[in-house]
């Protein structure tokens, strides 16, 4: 039987490896997003021979990510099966590429003979936007003109600087932060609550768990800031991000900003998905993504 543990620092070594392993490019296989989220999604995983299977749950019902490692998968989709259906009545698989959904999908066709069946289908609203470093620092073309226009209006406007976050600038940060969810006036339902309760956690391990970023100033005040983490060898992570809206072209400056001071000499960044949120959708694909990193779930059910 499967045993779910939390997320912890002690982990970091041993489930980062492995989750580093799949090479997927979506950031729930990154220790550091596990860590940050464990408690608000409440992230745990479970060892099974020589792979790891990661989990969360919401409103009582839990999703499993497609498990990582090395050996039989039907045997360890089979594993996962018996432990959900001891304790839900459905199984569902989250968050997975359309290489490892081949596999599931395969796993899946056996099991309609045997009294079960699934749905399989894309979850648009979580698919990630990968960006070319280069291009989110240079930002040419008729394209992005329009952000280029903002930095320019910014750097000729404002006094500004930009500095490395470092232990030190924490508690600005924090300040910031608490200023903007007041002035945006969040409700209680949105998911930028627990983005808040995961940015708290990054503040609170910022060193420990090596995430690096940026801190835009105006005038010596913080007016913006990004925060990432490597996701694998060749693509960083941005995991939070926010700016003074007041400030004309502060959200275009820390993002370029970001691309060249923290993620130069890596090829891609991954600015996360927009959860279906229209503004933030239309935002997003105004800086051109390379590609669209495309995100499938599977559930199955007793017939």
């Amino acid at each position: 039987m499967l045993c779910f543990k939390s997320v912890t620092l002690e982990d970091q070594n041993i489930l980062g490896d492995k989750l580093n392993s799949l090479n997927c490019n979506l950031l729930n296989y990154s220790f550091v997003v596990q860590f940050l989220y464990r408690k608000v999604i409440n992230f745990s995983y479970a060892s099974f021979k020589n792979f790891v299977i990661s989990k969360i749950q919401i409103q009582n019902k839990d999703y499993f990510l497609f498990p990582v490692g090395e050996g039989d998968y039907t045997e360890v989709f089979e594993e996962i099966k018996t432990y959900a259906f001891q304790h839900q009545d459905k199984l569902r698989f989250f968050q997975f590429c359309a290489v490892n959904g081949e596999k599931l999908l395969e796993w899946a066709e056996t099991l309609k003979s045997l009294g079960f069946s699934y749905m399989f289908y894309p979850s648009e609203d979580e698919f990630e936007y990968i960006y070319l470093t280069e291009s989110l620092a240079k930002l040419e073309g008729s394209a992005l003109k329009p952000k280029r226009n903002h930095i320019h209006f910014f750097e000729k406007n404002y006094q500004w600087s930009v500095e490395k976050i470092s232990l030190e600038h924490i508690p600005e940060l924090k300040a910031f932060n608490k200023k903007w969810n007041i002035e945006k006036q969040i409700p209680s339902t949105s998911r930028l609550n627990m983005e808040n309760e995961a940015l708290e956690e990054a503040f609170n391990y910022f060193e420990v768990l090596g995430l690096k970023g940026i801190v835009l100033k105006v005038n010596h005040q913080v007016v913006a800031f990004s925060i990432g983490s490597l996701l694998n060898e060749d693509t960083w992570l941005v995991l939070f991000e926010k700016a003074d809206r007041n400030v004309r072209g502060s959200y275009a400056m820390i993002n370029k900003l970001f691309a060249q001071e923290i993620a130069k000499g890596y090829p891609y960044i991954n600015r996360a998905e927009d959860g279906g949120i229209e503004g933030l959708r239309k935002a997003k694909q105004s800086y051109m993504p390379d590609y669209m990193n495309e995100v499938y779930h599977l559930t199955i059910m007793k017939n």
